[in-house]
């Protein structure tokens, strides 16, 4: 017999009256922002909407998965589960009374990403290459609810500055200040030039789904959760994953490049697009920071917000230790361009002109002698104080 969750236990009769409902399937509510979300046993999810929810809202995901579908041909990606009369989408009561929109999915396998506690580059890579299958069919779908205003859009990050006075430590309240000011400065209008299609907006590291292997590492199951879609600059897209993946990192620019590498590998990014992602992937991560401050203050106990602040803080905290040109420049390289600009132009140019160059020494470096004055080298002198030339040439 089932165990439902008690704060869901009221929608089963409801629920087993559209849907086939074995008995032994129980209704486990997960986490969610927005929306009711009720796990249906293992093989399916249950999304409950927001109350006032509008139809074209619920359509609008409904049919992105049905176009990702038919456009990828894999399996990571979850599939609408009709009712008994073909409907996709019914409205069911709540507690209080109220109608509610309700859809119903497949449950991808695997687990969140988040929930891993060794990830390797080579998943990492193996996300970006998913991320960007789906990238390149979602720039094909079209819909009238894309054109929204929501909090994470990365075009409009400017209202989370409203927030800034919930953050008590001085330190990071001038960090995330500065994250914003350079949003404004610098990245603002170069960015709303960009194309803007239907991207996912919201694949953080409990939106990916993996399944370990027998020998090491992790496939990806899954890349789920379209609640946030709008139509954006892919660049919105790729920032949003990769400041996710870049989490408890050991060697955060590595796992950034790993990604890029992934992504460009079937959706090449332009150099306009690459050389905001590092700014930009900051960017989110203040709007996160910002927002859950907001929320604490609300709801102090609320997990779903609080989940992936740790982190974040985490990240927060190396930030500052890595240059922004040695990031832009990894970047490029991830993406199969050179590190600075003109750089393959300089590297051409000392190839063909090498041997035109004036020496700089009276003899060639190629025959000097190799000196080894280490601590512990055989060339270390007695007394580095009154060192004198003819212990360097003996």
């Amino acid at each position: 017999m089932n165990v439902d969750d008690s704060d869901v236990a009221f929608l089963r009769a409801q629920v087993a009256a559209q849907w086939d409902l074995s008995p032994e399937e129980p209704l486990t509510r997960l986490d969610g922002e927005h929306d009711l979300n009720i796990a249906v046993g293992d093989r399916a999810i249950l999304k409950v909407m927001r109350p006032g929810c509008e139809r074209a809202f619920v359509d609008m995901q409904i049919a992105a998965l049905a176009h990702c579908a038919i456009s990828l041909g894999v399996m990571w990606l979850p599939h609408v589960i009709a009712t008994r009369d073909d409907a996709t989408v019914v409205s069911l009561t709540d507690e209080m009374g109220e109608p509610r929109l309700a859809w119903m999915m497949s449950r991808c396998k695997g687990r969140a990403y988040a929930d891993v506690s060794v990830r390797s580059m080579e998943t990492i890579r193996a996300v970006g290459v998913a991320h960007a299958q789906l990238s390149v069919a979602l720039a094909r779908f079209e819909h009238p609810s894309l054109q929204r205003e929501i909090k994470w859009d990365l075009l409009r990050p400017l209202w989370a500055r409203g927030h800034l006075e919930l953050v008590r430590d001085d330190a990071r309240r001038g960090q995330l200040a500065g994250i914003l000011d350079v949003f404004e400065r610098d990245v603002a209008k170069p960015l709303g030039q960009l194309p803007a299609h239907a991207i996912h907006n919201d694949l953080n590291d409990y939106n990916i789904l993996v399944r370990d292997r027998e020998r090491g590492g992790h496939d990806v199951t899954g890349l789920i959760d379209f609640g946030d879609m709008i139509a954006g600059p892919r660049i919105c897209d790729v920032a949003i994953a990769a400041a996710y993946l870049m989490l408890d990192q050991p060697r955060p620019l590595e796992a950034l490049g790993r990604y890029i590498s992934g992504f460009c590998s079937v959706q090449p990014l332009d150099l306009e697009e690459l050389d905001l992602l590092w700014p930009l992937l900051q960017t989110r991560l203040a709007v996160s920071a910002l927002n859950a401050a907001d929320v604490a203050r609300a709801k102090p106990a609320d997990p779903y917000v609080l989940i992936s602040q740790a982190p974040i803080v985490r990240l927060l905290n190396r930030l500052p230790a890595i240059d922004p040109m040695i990031a832009r420049g990894a970047v490029r390289q991830a993406a199969g361009y050179a590190a600075v600009a003109h750089g393959e132009t300089v590297v051409a140019w000392l190839a063909q002109a090498h041997a035109t160059f004036a020496p700089i020494f009276d003899a060639p470096l190629r025959k000097a002698r190799l000196l080894d004055l280490s601590v512990a080298g055989d060339d270390a002198p007695d007394d580095p104080i009154s060192l004198d030339r003819a212990q360097l040439t003996r």
